[in-house]
């Protein structure tokens, strides 16, 4: 699953990238990816559910944001490539 943040009339909304360039509307499951994720597995079956049924945009007709616009201030990342990088 590829999860997106979009915007399409002046709002951020969370999405699911689909094959052909289309984007499954998830706002009805949750109104960001963060709300998504912090709602756990009952959010995650919403989200299913809004994917298989809900609205489903072309890409070309939304302006795609980062993921995550305001991440926590706990983000931590590391790269794992090569074993140096650890």
């Amino acid at each position: 699953m590829k999860f997106i943040t979009y915007r399409t009339q002046g709002q951020d909304r969370p999405g699911l990238w689909l094959d052909g360039g289309r984007i499954a509307d998830l706002s009805g499951a949750a109104p960001s990816l963060v709300a998504l994720i912090a709602g756990g597995e009952a959010a995650m079956a919403a989200a299913r559910k809004a994917a298989e049924s809900g609205p489903v945009l072309d890409a070309k007709d939304v302006e795609l944001q980062a993921p995550f616009p305001r991440p926590a201030k706990n983000v931590f990342c590391v790269g794992r490539n090569y074993f140096d990088h650890i």
